[in-house]
């Protein structure tokens, strides 16, 4: 059996996850074209770059580049979240990566991870007006 070069790994993953270049290479920050070359292996990505590949994946760099890496295909994978800020979304997989958070937000849904990543950003007065909020909506939502 032959082995699999980065880019053909590069593309099935993605392949399993439903992207698509564009949302890899927009989360990246980089163009649809450059991890398009990726793929194709005509260019290789940095050591920075296969990182950011990894944590989109929630893999390590370790697991891209070892032949014997396989994807569980029953999985359901859901995309983070989308912004116009690459940052945001960076900071976002960088919080939902860290050992302490990714046990404790494990069995959570993608809705579920979102909204834990953006409260516990809140000030305590915002947090209890969202929890308000979120009462009310749960009331109206028994009414019907």
């Amino acid at each position: 059996m032959a082995k699999r070069t980065l880019g053909e790994k590069l593309k099935e993953i993605r392949a399993t996850f439903n992207y698509t270049q564009d949302y890899v290479a927009s989360a990246l920050g980089v163009s649809r074209q450059a991890y398009s070359s990726y793929e194709n292996d005509t260019r290789n990505p940095s050591l920075q770059t296969l990182y950011e590949i990894a944590t989109i994946y929630n893999t390590t760099v370790n697991d891209l580049l070892q032949d014997s890496f396989e994807l569980d295909k029953d999985t359901i994978y859901e995309l983070p979240p989308t912004t116009d800020d690459g940052n945001e979304l960076t900071q976002f997989l960088d919080y939902t990566q860290k050992p302490a958070n990714k046990q404790r937000l494990g069995t959570l849904n993608h809705y579920e991870k979102q909204l834990i990543y953006y409260f516990e950003k809140l000030s305590a007065d915002d947090r209890e007006e969202i929890i308000e909020l979120a009462k009310i909506k749960a009331r109206k939502r028994r009414k019907k």
